[in-house]
This record gives C-alpha cells, structure tokens and sequence, in this order.
C-alpha cells in the first residue's frame, strides 16, 4: 500500500471503533502473549472482548487483570463451557465497533495488523479486509500464507479460492468486517471445526467487495492442544461437524451454481479429513469410516471431473471409494514417517 491520501485517511478521521472478540478457554500458557500483542495495537480505538468460556485454569484470573488494568479491555463470562460458537456469539451480542475481527486466545497478532486491515477497508471502501498469516508449529518451523499483492475481489471469487484452497482462507482470524455486514448472522453453536467457514461463507454471501492484503500479520500457533490438531474427537460431535460441512454445501449450491464445483471440492476435503483424524487420534471407528466412505462415493465421479482439485486429492478419494482403510492405512505411513523425522 502507498500513498500519501491513503495513509492520511485512517489519521485525518475520527478514528472507527473495532471490537476484537477474543474467546478464552484454558489457554493460559497462551493467554499472555495474546493479551501483549492486543495491547501493543498502533490502532487506539479499539475493544477487546475476552469471553472466558467457563476456563478451569488460570486463564479466567489473567483475564480479569487485563480488564482491571486496561479499560479497552471488557470480559464476558460463562459459568461453564459452551463452545468457541456460543463464545463468539456472545462477543456479537456485546461488540459496539463499526468493524469486528476475531482472534483466537492461543495466537498472536503483529502490533499494527488492526491498523492495517482498518487502512485497507476504508481505503477500498470494502466490506471485507483480509491479510497474510504465518503458521507456526509447535515453536519451531514456519509457514507463511499470503503473496505479498494487495487486490481487490469480488465475494464469488473469493468463495471459489477459499474452497479451491487458493490465497483466501476460510479463517476468520485473518479479516476485518463490516460490522452491518454481520447482522442477522450468528455462529452455529455445538459445532467444533468449521463454525468458522460456515460464518464466513454466509458473508461473502451479501456480495461485499474483499480488499486482501497480502502481508502476513496475523500468527497461528498449532500445538497439541489446538482444536484443529486434537483428532477425532467425541463422536456426537464428528456427525455435527459433517452436519455443518454439509448443509453449507448444499447452501452455495442453492446460492449460485456456477460456485457448486468449489462447493464440493471443500467438501469432500472435509470428509476425507476425518479420516486423517482418525490416524491423528490414534482411534478407528468403522461404522464412522463407512460413513465417510459412502459419501465419497455418491460425488465421486463429480469430484474426479473438477479441473482444480489436485491429483494427489483425487487418488485419495478413489482410494477411499474402493475400501474404507485404504486413505487411512497410507495416511497413517506418511504420518508416522513425518514424526519419526
């Protein structure tokens, strides 16, 4: 980004609340260096909402200190867990900004990311701002997602990239929104993975204009704990989360055909993923397995024709459509490979 209007533009204003909805649940060994880089904002005009989602360690006790000690700082508390779903609901109920983002208690952000978004959004006049994330694993290696090119985009084609896996995410955690662009819309609470997709994809659904910005300034920490590396999980919750995937599917379907393609690549994605679950959590349930196997058999040949989905994707579904154990059996190789090295 350059120039001298559109660095004055967020500075020459009164300055636009952002709510930042920040749900916590025993996370605090990470909680700290959150908090630090919320505090260190360029950004002024902010709101932090932690909503402690029934936390049964330390986590409730630091997060009553950083409200005591920093009025931009409000917490909402659950008497017991609800999931992140009801945590960010609530954040909605209470967020009084023009622009909401949502940031997961166990990361961080780079200290102007706030700033940044901001400039991108009022400077495109957009709906949406996005940005870059690195990934951080376990302390050590780091990947990072994003070009480096800012652009702008239409809401469809954001929509094919996301469920294409191309430079959009289906994250929250890397955009900025219009807070009226939100209304009417909530989080689908008892579900644990891909409550966020959902969210996202109803908004690109109101047709905003997506102004990305390509440096990286959000950080996700993957570790143990994290809800995206537990496995497999309770099983109720499994069949609620093939729920979720499906219906949304079904929901781009009825929206826009020509987005129908992308639609079922993410979700035959998905399906295949829990598989790799399985081998993650070290657990194998065939009942489930045959499940996940019969689905990838009715959108087979459809998932085989889509030009963009890779080679490897394909062979995996084809595997998964001849016997159940066969993805999970060669998944299982490869991955105990990877943690030998």
């Amino acid at each position: 980004m350059g120039g001298q209007d559109e660095n004055n533009l967020v500075s020459n204003a009164i300055l636009p609340l952002v709510s930042v909805i920040v749900p916590v649940y025993n996370v605090a060994e990470y909680l700290p260096d959150l908090l630090d880089s919320l505090r260190k904002q360029t950004f002024s005009n902010i709101e932090i909402l932690l909503i402690n989602d029934g936390s049964i360690d330390s986590s409730r006790e630091l997060c009553v200190a950083a409200a005591l000690n920093d009025p931009r700082i409000k917490l909402i508390e659950f008497d017991k867990n609800l999931g992140v779903s009801a945590a960010r609901n609530a954040g909605l109920d209470h967020a009084n900004g023009t622009y909401l983002s949502f940031v997961d208690s166990d990361d961080k952000i780079e200290p102007d990311m706030v700033e940044y978004l901001v400039r991108l959004i009022q400077y495109k006049n957009a709906g949406v701002a996005t940005c870059g994330i690195y990934f951080n694993y376990n302390g050590s290696s780091r990947k990072k997602r994003g070009s480096g090119n800012q652009y702008t985009a239409s809401a469809r084609f954001v929509i094919d990239e996301i469920n294409y896996g191309g430079e959009f995410t289906p994250y929250l955690v890397d955009k900025l929104f219009e807070r009226k662009l939100l209304q009417g819309i909530r989080f689908q609470e008892g579900v644990s993975i891909g409550e966020d997709y959902r969210f996202v994809i109803r908004v690109l659904m109101r047709d905003p204009l997506v102004v990305h910005g390509g440096e990286c300034k959000y950080h996700y920490l993957q570790h143990a704990e994290s809800v995206t590396h537990r496995g497999l999980g309770n099983l109720k919750m499994v069949y609620r989360n093939r729920k979720n995937y499906h219906s949304t599917y079904e929901m781009l379907q009825q929206y826009d055909s020509a987005l129908a393609s992308g639609a079922l690549a993410y979700y035959i994605l998905q399906e295949m993923a829990v598989i790799t679950s399985m081998v993650k959590a070290e657990e194998y349930n065939r009942l489930l397995a045959k499940s996940v196997q019969k689905e990838v058999r009715r959108h087979l040949r459809e998932y085989l024709g889509l030009k963009r989905v890779p080679l490897y994707l394909k062979a995996c579904a084809f595997l998964m459509s001849i016997h159940e154990d066969f993805l999970r059996c060669s998944y299982r190789a490869v991955w105990k490979l990877n943690r030998v090295s």
